[in-house]
């Protein structure tokens, strides 16, 4: 088996999010006069295309005039995914997060300690979406895509921390590659009209390995011996290192931990700290 835990770190959920976020905020004007006479918020779907499509056919042609309802109206689907061999690195790199953690010793709510978590190198995965559009008439769409079309230059840049574990930032890019458009009538030369736009893009992102805890070591001991004979050892000293109670450690900071150390000779022991 490749794991003996299950794992989700929702990374392809997160694509599917980041993507259909860019294009939620989309509203056309409807004119009057040359007067706006109101303002329409085009909603959004995650769905797959061939039923949302169908949908809106069968609505449109049962119940005509449900159409004002209905369009303009948007719907995103995620068609499917490919390993992007140009973004591989060296698979044994490692992410590595150290996160604070609360000192249960005590009852301070300082974050005396650290707990890392690790994971092997993301995997690069280009994400492959459809954006499809529907509308009555050739404006309504027309305003859709051109609150669009000019932000991809091809491509639009945009954030995401998509791996909380890990705490890590990524700068995803969404390519457009083609734009496509289809009208017909639903039935009939005479019959209420369809108007469709299909634009393609892939998304760059990235699929994580599982996330491993290592354990915050507290105190160490070294003892030290200048030979190491089968019946008679002979120790040299004892070095301690414990951390400060209430504070934050830091290996850069002494103040945040003490370090004790005990010489040993054949006929008295001293102690120092520092």
């Amino acid at each position: 088996m490749l794991t003996n835990q299950p794992f989700y770190h929702q990374s392809i959920r997160k694509m599917v999010v980041a993507f259909t976020t860019l294009f939620n905020d989309i509203s056309i004007e409807r004119m009057d006069d040359g007067v706006v006479d109101s303002t329409i918020k085009v909603p959004i779907t995650v769905s797959d295309k061939a039923k949302w499509y169908h949908a809106i056919r069968q609505e449109l042609t049962e119940n005509p005039p449900n159409v004002s309802r209905l369009l303009p109206r948007m719907g995103v689907d995620f068609v499917g995914m490919r390993y992007d061999s140009q973004r591989a690195g060296v698979a044994t790199t490692k992410h590595v997060y150290d996160v604070p953690v609360l000192d249960s010793s005590s009852s301070s709510t300082a974050n005396r300690y650290t707990e890392r978590k690790r994971s092997y190198r993301r995997v690069s995965y280009i994400y492959d979406f459809e954006l499809s559009i529907a509308t009555k008439t050739m404006n309504d769409s027309l305003q859709i895509l051109e609150q669009i079309l000019p932000y991809f230059k091809p491509d639009v840049s945009v954030t995401i921390n998509d791996m909380n574990d890990l705490n890590i930032d990524t700068d995803i890019s969404v390519t457009l590659k083609d734009v496509s458009k289809e009208s017909n009538r639903l039935d009939g030369f005479d019959s209420l009209g369809l108007i469709t736009w299909t634009l393609n893009f892939e998304l760059k992102g990235y699929i994580y390995s599982p996330v491993s805890d290592t354990g915050v070591i507290l105190d160490t001991l070294i003892n030290l011996y200048d030979k190491m004979p089968e019946d008679n050892p002979n120790k040299v000293a004892d070095i301690r290192s414990e951390t400060v109670a209430d504070v934050e450690y830091d290996a850069d900071d002494p103040t945040t931990y003490n370090t004790t150390i005990t010489e040993y000779d054949y006929y008295s022991s001293s102690s120092s700290s520092g």
